[in-house]
């Protein structure tokens, strides 16, 4: 979990650290979380999949890592995924997860910030 702008709440963190670690633990997915304020206005999925290749995400065995990279001010959540993972997280399912669940949030956290 990267957290660099303090956009997640401590307790936030720590519920997304512990859940990933046990999801590593079990082999089933090696996760990174990345939210930051703003990326000085370079496009999100060039600079999320560079951040996915340069940390090496998921196992070369199974090829399943997961990034989840949240950019505040562009609004955008992107999720990038190893090919071990694109069965159970097809990119159809990911934008579902990104528009039903997590943008209202990030819409939240803006309007907090605004404040």
């Amino acid at each position: 979990m990267s957290n660099p702008d303090g956009i997640l709440s401590p307790a936030a963190v720590d519920s997304i650290d512990r859940m990933a670690y046990g999801l590593r633990q079990a082999g089933i997915a090696e996760i990174a979380v990345v939210a930051v304020g703003s990326i000085g206005g370079s496009d999100v999925f060039t600079f999320a999949h560079s951040l996915f290749q340069k940390w090496g995400i998921g196992s070369s065995e199974h090829n399943n890592g997961l990034l989840i990279f949240l950019v505040l001010d562009e609004r955008e959540i992107r999720f990038i995924t190893g090919y071990g993972l694109e069965g159970v997280l097809p990119d159809a399912l990911c934008r579902r997860i990104q528009s039903q669940y997590m943008l209202a949030e990030a819409d939240s956290m803006i309007e907090a910030a605004a404040a």
